[in-house]
This record gives C-alpha cells, structure tokens and sequence, in this order.
C-alpha cells in the first residue's frame, strides 16, 4: 500500500466539480497508525469552533455552551 496513489470520487456537495474526474489524495488519513487521534483532533476542532465544549465527566460527549 505504500507509495500507491490514492483516487476518491468527487463528493456530491462538489456540485461544479466535473462528474467524470476523480480526486487525488495528497495525504492519506485513514491506514495510518495515528489515523483515530487524527480524526479525533480534526472532530473536536470542528466542535469547538460550532460552541461546543467536551462533558469533563465523559470527554466523548458534546456539550453547546447555548
């Protein structure tokens, strides 16, 4: 799997994006070994930035601070 070009097809909400082309990948998130901590990291920036803020009693939980 190493050094293998990854191909993806364009997502629907690329609605100008020409059906009949794919998307190269420049960098792979998942098959790494620090992909869950990456998804993590990449999900709570995310929350974070909506106003949301982790329960300290389960960090897995979502809280909105509205």
């Amino acid at each position: 799997m190493k050094g293998e070009s990854v191909y993806i097809s364009p997502p629907p909400m690329m609605g100008s994006f020409p059906r009949d082309k794919v998307l190269k990948l420049n960098k792979r998130l998942y098959g790494q070994a620090d992909a869950p901590r990456m998804w993590y990291d990449k999900l709570i920036a995310g929350l974070d930035a909506r106003g949301f803020t982790a329960c300290k009693a389960d960090p897995c939980l979502f809280i909105s601070k509205e």
